[in-house]
């Protein structure tokens, strides 16, 4: 299975957190987006709780913005 590389940027209300150096990843878009849950869940489980956040993940690959 051929790798393609994603980047997974992260947005924590308004603050965007972009991936400068992406993730090289086999499959197709659905391996990134279980990718990004994954990170989306490990970021959220290190901010604080008492502080109301709305946090995203944007996927993108090498040929498109997020």
């Amino acid at each position: 299975m051929a790798l393609s590389l994603y980047y997974l940027d992260l947005r924590n209300n308004d603050r965007l957190f972009s991936d400068t150096e992406g993730t090289w990843l086999a499959g197709d878009r659905n391996a990134a987006r279980t990718e990004a849950f994954s990170a989306l869940i490990d970021y959220a489980r290190e901010v604080t709780p008492t502080v109301m956040r709305r946090l995203a993940v944007e996927v993108g690959d090498e040929n498109s913005t997020s």
